[in-house]
Formats: structure tokens, C-alpha cells, sequence
């Protein structure tokens, strides 16, 4: 499992190459990194899709939003496009980087 700073890292480095908006980054790097922090309560057993799903129910029965950030769409489907642009884009590999 790559650590914390490393899959922040290349979130970032994907973003600044993509030229998004430093907000877009912050809250990217936020998501992730809740999910991240998530998955470390997890039985290391479950599979990458349902640490997702249970990472996307918490939200939905949870108040919160990441670290600093206001998200004003459904934080569910914020997360969600998050995570998957996430695995898609900067990792290059679905969830199972966790």
C-alpha cells in the first residue's frame, strides 16, 4: 500500500499538469485524502469496491466535507467524482491503491 504523501503527491502533480484551479487541487486532495484515512479503519480484506461504497454511505449519514473546504453539491457525488477522476487519471489504477 503506497503511503499518504505519496498518493497525495501524485494527485498533485496530475492536477498542476491538467492546469486546474489550486481550489480544484485542494479539494481533490482532500477528498482522497479522507478516503485514505478511511480505508486505514477497513478490514484489509475487503475489496476496493466496497471500501468505496462504505466510504460514500458514511458520507451520505455523516456531516463533513474535507479539511478547510465547503462543498455545496451532494457530498456523495462529490466524493465520488472525486475518487473515481482520482483512480483514474492520477494513479492510473482503480481503488485498489488503498
Amino acid at each position: 500500500m503506497k503511503s499518504r504523501a505519496v498518493v497525495l503527491k501524485s494527485i498533485q502533480v496530475k492536477i498542476r499538469l491538467l492546469h486546474l484551479a489550486y481550489s480544484t487541487e485542494e479539494a481533490y486532495c482532500g477528498w482522497v485524502g479522507l478516503y485514505y484515512d478511511f480505508c486505514l479503519t477497513l478490514p484489509k480484506a475487503w475489496s476496493p469496491e466496497r471500501k468505496a461504497e462504505a466510504f460514500l454511505s458514511h458520507l451520505a449519514v455523516n456531516v463533513g466535507s474535507p479539511p478547510g473546504r465547503k462543498i455545496r453539491r451532494c457530498r456523495r457525488c462529490c466524493s465520488y467524482m472525486t475518487l473515481s477522476w482520482a483512480s483514474r487519471w492520477a494513479t492510473s489504477m482503480p481503488f485498489e491503491f488503498l
